[in-house]
């Protein structure tokens, strides 16, 4: 009997690269924004932001998420029990049809929590997950946006 790892090894790369469709795409550092860019670990004592362009979305077929992990790669408890965030949400788009996730600690008021994801006090990580992504992914053609520090 042939080894699972043993028949993934033996799969065309047509195969290979459908498996490769429910890959995610992870965000584990940031780049702090107003400054020369530099990697920073990601801490709930500052506060973050995702921006998408309009026309820039995650290309996924099926869905999109922005999930939040903390130093050991658990759901992390928070206040509006919200552990990603994604295209299923409702979420408030600019008038210029660009999109801000804010990442930080404590809510940024009610008329922002649309597009927040509680983060924890101390360390994280998030996770930019796209189910079925388009080519453009897999070509590494679609780059994610800097995830930057803004306070």
């Amino acid at each position: 009997m042939t080894a699972p790892v043993d028949q993934a090894a033996a799969l065309s790369p047509e195969a290979q690269r459908a498996i490769a469709e429910g890959a995610a795409e992870g965000l584990p550092r940031v780049r702090s924004a107003g400054r020369t860019p530099r990697a920073e670990v990601l801490d709930g004592g500052h506060r973050y932001q995702l921006r998408f362009e309009a026309g820039n979305l995650p290309p996924g077929n099926a869905f999109c998420s922005l999930t939040m992990y903390n130093d050991r790669q658990f759901f992390i408890d928070n206040a509006i029990n919200r552990y990603a965030i994604g295209d299923r949400d409702a979420l408030e788009f600019s008038s210029d049809g660009s999109l801000t996730l804010l990442i930080q600690h404590a809510s940024p008021g009610a008329r922002l929590e649309s597009n927040w994801l509680p983060a924890p006090e101390g360390f994280f990580n998030v996770m930019l997950r796209m189910f079925w992504p388009r080519p453009e992914v897999l070509e590494r053609t679609w780059h994610t946006p800097a995830l930057c520090r803004i306070g």
